[in-house]
């Protein structure tokens, strides 16, 4: 503790002592911390231990790092539950640590004077206690969704096995940011200057017994005329708000079309935006790059392959043969990212015997043969297993699933590795291959409960009445709350069209109420503005959303929209998103249906079937082949799924 100089302004911390401070503050937590303060602490902490290259460790505090206060409000909303089932579950609660106590040898005085407050005889107190039936042990994946020594860098690893060999988990992590401490989030969201990409599992880990991996990638870089990434996304998302606002107040034919000109501006700014160049493609081992590469571009693939063969050596190897006549590299860097390339080409040349342009054209020849060659025309149909994404909160507003490398996979979000495990430990019975495996039985619908959305209205209620005639629902009128949780938890597919989320429909301020709808077992597709968007609080309160609540109730899936949109776009994907997925015995595929007076609730079956028509069982690729049925990007990139890979068997 020599560093602390107490009459001084500053403090210097030495590393060691550094890390100490952040080991105490991450280990010593309380049962129920402040979310984003332990968030920072652990981003901290695994900004340490990325610098060591210890992989494991690093992924596990940024796995710690994201969505806690999702955690404590599913930990209080358990104790809520548990306490109105059983009168004598707080008493309880109590009780057990003072039996262990009691039982396990020697009393302190500290423990003594805990029953003194209940009884001066402790043999009492033993008497009394004994008559109390204590719940036997949580199961592995409950422990761990709390905040206690549980939750380490082994257990960690363990999870990571039990998961379903199909899936590829990856988590994408903003840096620590002490303006978080200082500003409001609307000052601070574009202040995002690199990401952590961590790969917890895939094929490729499971077959090396290696990871899980995390690599640090260069973001909101600025290039030629063109505005920082975030500060570009978060621009047109406020634009699209008040475009999309400013819309209902529309007259005339001159209006609207400059209303819909302003629209293809905005649409045309969000492609440049899924499109840029951030960075070389996320993949840390070349065996994913040549998995990948056909659906890299050749200009994306050699960059990846520099990296790769630069960036992610061994540190040391680096240092003992790093030139000193750079002015701007030393070896007192902490990752290798920090040199410059031509400092790292006289690296890799000292540590490898062979110059870097040699390796990158002998890695580029290679991967440039799966990718075009024929002998693996195979691999660019293959047909891939889900990838989910654990998104950092402050990242959540980007539509990752819209870049090309992934616009054509099963891609799902998921809170953070803690909600993943226990989704997948509750419906373990209903896995197959990695995907749960869901009935198409029940539907049910909410369609404009607040009667102020007519077409959209007459466009939805004919698409149930004509694709999903068994399904029973309410429209122009809300449920009452115990229906609506009644749709959740009964349903195989609950459909609500209307603003928002709709989840005020159930009992409880800000969708709480839906938190009682345990034993939901299908999917919930909510097709209002902004239905799966993150709100953030005042100050450093934490972002919630409509889907939290529904995660705590232990859904399966939901689907939504990450901002504003309008009606007929979003009616056109839900409507071919629910035609895909739902079984139907209607007479026309629904692309072939004619439209011309949808909007009054009209449909046209005297037609001829335009193209073949292919169901989707899998919900997550439905997802994906209906984002195409929107004229804009904007409308159609705001759609994702959140939760576990769901397919029809």
């Amino acid at each position: 503790m020599d560093d602390f100089d107490i009459f001084s302004d500053e403090t210097n911390f030495t590393r060691p002592l550094y890390k100490d401070v952040l080991n105490k503050y991450v280990k010593e937590i309380p049962a129920t911390p402040s979310g984003p303060n332990y968030q920072s602490g652990n981003k901290l902490m695994a900004e340490e231990y990325f610098m060591q290259n210890d992989d494991a460790r690093c992924a596990f505090h940024l796995s710690e790092a994201v969505s806690a206060s999702l955690r404590i409000l599913a930990l209080y909303r358990e104790n809520q539950l548990k306490g109105s089932e059983n009168k004598l579950h707080k008493i309880t609660s109590f009780i057990k640590p003072m039996k262990e106590i009691m039982e396990s040898g020697p009393i302190s005085k500290e423990d003594q004077n805990i029953f003194d407050l209940l009884s001066i005889n402790t043999e009492e107190v033993t008497e009394a206690l004994s008559v109390f039936e204590i719940e036997e042990l949580e199961p592995f994946h409950k422990r761990y969704l709390k905040f206690s020594s549980v939750n380490n860098v082994d257990n960690f690893q363990k999870i990571l096995k039990e998961l379903p060999t199909e899936w590829t988990v990856i988590q994408l992590s903003a840096p620590y940011n002490p303006n978080e401490n200082l500003k409001p989030f609307d000052e601070y969201k574009t202040e995002i200057d690199s990401l952590y990409l961590s790969m917890f599992t895939n094929d490729y880990t499971e077959q090396c017994e290696f990871g899980p991996v995390t690599v640090n990638i260069p973001a909101n870089v600025p290039g030629e005329g063109v505005k920082p990434l975030f500060t570009e996304l978060y621009a047109l998302l406020d634009e699209n708000y008040k475009t999309i606002d400013n819309a209902r107040l529309l007259n005339n034919k001159r209006l609207v079309q400059n209303y819909w000109n302003r629209r293809e501006d905005i649409d045309l700014r969000m492609k440049s935006v899924l499109f840029m160049r951030l960075t070389p493609k996320q993949r840390v081992l070349l065996y994913n790059l040549v998995d990948s590469s056909p659906s890299l571009s050749s200009q994306q693939i050699k960059p990846c392959i520099r990296r790769i063969l630069t960036e992610h050596g061994n540190p040391e190897d680096v240092r003992q043969h790093l030139p000193g006549d750079c002015q701007t590299c030393s070896k007192d860097f902490k990752i290798a990212s920090e040199l410059c390339l031509k400092c790292l080409m006289k690296c890799f040349e000292g540590v490898h015997k062979f110059a870097l342009v040699d390796g990158i054209r002998a890695f580029s020849q290679a991967v440039m043969k799966v990718k075009d060659g024929d002998e693996w025309a195979a691999l660019k149909k293959a047909k891939r297993h889900p990838v989910i994404l654990i998104v950092d909160e402050m990242l959540d507003t980007f539509p990752w699933e819209s870049l090309p490398i992934l616009s054509q996979h099963p891609v799902s979000r998921i809170e953070n590795i803690h909600f993943l495990y226990s989704l997948y430990k509750l419906h373990q019975d209903k896995i197959v291959d990695g995907y749960y495996a869901a009935k198409i039985d029940v539907g049910r619908y909410v369609i404009n409960p607040e009667n102020n959305l007519e077409r959209m209205e007459k466009r939805m209620s004919s698409f149930i009445q004509y694709w999903c005639r068994t399904w029973s629902g309410h429209v122009s009128q809300p449920p009452p709350p115990d229906q609506f949780i009644n749709h959740l938890t009964t349903s195989d597919v609950f459909l609500y069209c209307g603003h928002g989320d709709g989840c005020q429909l159930a009992h409880g301020g800000g969708g709480c109420g839906v938190e009682g709808a345990t034993g939901t077992r299908g999917a919930a597709l909510l097709s209002g503005c902004g239905s799966v968007r993150l709100q953030h609080g005042a100050g450093r309160g934490p972002p919630m959303a409509a889907h939290h609540h529904l995660r705590v109730a232990g859904s399966p899936m939901v689907i939504g929209m990450l901002w504003e949109v309008t009606d007929l776009e979003v009616d056109k994907m839900v409507s071919t998103l629910v035609s895909l997925y739902v079984p139907s015995d209607a007479p026309v595929p629904w692309p072939s249906v004619g439209k011309t007076n949808w909007s009054k609730g009209e449909l046209d079956t005297n037609v001829e079937q335009k193209l073949p028509f292919t169901p989707e069982p899998d919900l997550l690729r439905a997802v994906s082949r209906s984002r195409g049925s929107s004229n804009f990007v904007m409308i159609a990139s705001s759609m994702v799924a959140r939760g576990l890979p769901i397919r029809i068997l």
